[in-house]
């Protein structure tokens, strides 16, 4: 059986039905077993003098086959598709402001993020929306 898991800072974020949620403060406590770790935008949340720390500590949880993966709005994409009026500026501010977040990154900053020094690996990336990415990293 597989375990999955998902990371978020609320419960009542969007996530695969079958992750069992935990929240950021319960990292310490899981073991290095799961096979899939969801964290969606969870990076936007942290303050980025916690950001590399976090991302060593859920990598860590990862068995030598899993797998994590991410979700969030990429701040460039995002930007592209407001100036071009695809976006209305209420809910540009919403997503960039009105949800906590302690910033918002380009796909290509998550995937420097997650890539440098932690053993992982790129295994795939997508867009859904024009402007949110899906990015799928593995242990190498």
């Amino acid at each position: 059986m597989k375990k999955n898991i998902a990371i978020l800072i609320d419960e009542e974020i969007e996530h695969p039905k079958d992750y069992k949620f935990y929240s950021l403060e319960e990292i310490s406590d899981l073991k290095n077993d799961h096979e899939n770790i969801y964290i969606g935008d969870l990076i936007d949340y942290i303050p980025p003098s916690e950001i590399e720390g976090t991302i060593q500590e859920i990598v860590s949880k990862l068995s030598d086959t899993g797998q994590l993966h991410i979700k969030g709005p990429d701040i460039l994409q995002l930007s592209w598709f407001c100036g071009r009026l695809n976006i209305d500026l209420k809910k540009f501010r919403y997503i960039i402001y009105g949800t906590g977040r302690k910033g918002c990154y380009s796909l290509d900053e998550v995937m420097e993020m997650t890539v440098s020094g932690t053993g992982l690996a790129v295994a795939s990336t997508s867009y859904t929306n024009g402007y949110e990415y899906s990015l799928t990293l593995k242990k190498i």
